[in-house]
């Protein structure tokens, strides 16, 4: 549990939960998907049950928490950031292209460390915002955060923000 609102479901200052998903459990991606899909997003993001994987932040709202455990009313899609080496792809060269890159996680990473994969594929519109110091380029060390997929088993980040080498602070310089 990163964030609990609400009274602690026990007195440790770690606390694991149970969280049980069934039927009635509602997977919830982010409203700015519609626009994505208009606009001719690469391959079609699913979100629900059998897609979940270990390295997918989520947020979960349910009803209370008992004896540590709690059944999932919801389970929402939420951005992370994935952090590695440019190895491959293309920018987008248009507005309203979508450019594909392959980002190889460093191998002690923590994705690659709980899931066993070493790439991700990152989509990215033309429109992407880069911050200071951000370079899209073969060989380039940066962070892209967004909406992490597996789809059909290639892990697939759909990025909204570009950033700096990991240790780089994000925002202005003075």
């Amino acid at each position: 549990v990163r964030q609990q609102i609400g009274p602690a479901a026990s007195a440790t200052p770690i606390q694991k939960d149970t969280i049980t998903v069934n039927s009635q459990t509602q997977w919830v991606m982010p409203g700015l998907w519609q626009n994505l899909l208009a606009a001719g997003l690469p391959f079609k993001p699913t979100f629900n049950a059998s897609t979940l994987f270990a390295g997918q932040v989520v947020a979960v709202q349910a009803s209370g928490v008992t004896n540590n455990a709690a059944t999932a009313q919801t389970v929402f899609l939420a951005p992370q950031t994935v952090s590695g080496t440019i190895t491959g792809g293309v920018a987008p060269t248009c507005m309203g292209c979508w450019g594909q890159l392959t980002l190889t996680l460093p191998s002690g990473s923590w994705l690659a460390t709980i899931t066993g994969q070493s790439t991700v594929t990152v989509i990215l519109p033309a429109g992407i915002q880069a911050l200071p110091g951000a370079t899209a380029a073969t060989s380039s060390v940066v962070r892209f955060n967004g909406f992490l997929f597996n789809n059909n088993g290639v892990f697939t980040l759909v990025a909204v923000v570009e950033g700096p080498p990991p240790g780089t602070p994000i925002g202005p310089t003075i």
